[in-house]
């Protein structure tokens, strides 16, 4: 569980996802100071990071491609690319996140890593991402 959570970590993301309640008005309501408890929906939320071979210390740029029916899709968003006319190119950082979302955890895992495997990108994943059968570190 985080609870550390800033805009402009990529963590956020299970945060935005479970949201009911608009997040511009809960900033708006924030700086008004009249904050209403935000509501949430009941969906699992899993997040599977696809980033460049060596993440996080030897990292070099990757060239990838994505459909534009993907680049559109609601479950997919982008972080450290770039387009270029080839396809999109990798930073040093998280390349992009998968999301699967279902009421039952299982469901929203088996979504997020079926449709990272479908991507088919050649960049790298944990396929092990919310897996309760592995021990604690």
């Amino acid at each position: 569980m985080e609870y550390d959570v800033r805009p402009g970590d990529p963590e956020i993301i299970n945060v935005l996802e479970s949201l009911e309640t608009d997040f511009t008005s809960i900033i708006m309501t924030t700086v008004e100071g009249s904050l209403q408890a935000p509501r949430t929906n009941s969906s699992c939320v899993v997040c599977i990071y696809h980033v460049p071979h060596g993440y996080p210390n030897l990292a070099l740029p990757e060239l990838f491609y994505l459909t534009e029916d993907i680049l559109e899709s609601k479950s997919i968003f982008l972080g450290d690319v770039r387009r270029e006319k080839k396809g999109l190119v990798t930073g040093q950082g998280r390349s992009l996140v998968v999301v699967g979302k279902d009421e039952i955890f299982e469901e929203a895992k088996r979504i997020a890593l079926n449709n990272s495997i479908d991507l088919d990108t050649g960049l790298f994943y944990r396929s092990d991402i919310g897996d309760i059968n592995l021990a604690p570190l």
